[in-house]
């Protein structure tokens, strides 16, 4: 019989089936960085959706981890709401699809830290 090592949040329903072993419930902390990386791995299969219903289910997974990540951290809907309208404000959305390929910065610009500290996402050429 194969085993599989998983480390992974598992929905409430899946928990009941007996296929699972080393279950554990998580402490706050480890349930909060666990719900993270779940919204992580939820993401990544956004991007692999290949029709528009597998999308919707997958945006539908989205939606859940970040309903729950909302209630756990004790804020509400509206605090989020009100965080994305400051952030509208301030920056704008994407209505017009923009995308940018290159960013040219000053030396002493705030952002050259910001992108040389993550060169996983942003490579200096």
């Amino acid at each position: 019989m194969p085993k599989f090592l998983v480390h992974k949040l598992i929905r409430d329903k899946f928990a009941d089936l007996d296929h699972w072993q080393g279950t554990c419930v998580l402490s706050q902390d480890d349930f909060t960085h666990e719900l993270k990386r779940k919204l992580i791995e939820e993401a990544e299969e956004v991007m692999q959706a290949e029709t528009s219903e597998g999308l919707l289910e997958e945006l539908a997974d989205v939606q859940d981890i970040i309903d729950v990540l909302i209630k756990h951290m004790d804020f509400t809907k509206e605090d989020v709401s009100k965080a994305q309208a400051k952030k509208f404000e301030k920056r704008g959305g994407f209505e017009r699809r923009i995308f940018a390929e290159v960013i040219n910065l000053k030396d002493d610009h705030r952002l050259v830290e910001h992108c040389r500290s993550q060169p996983h996402k942003y490579k200096e050429i």
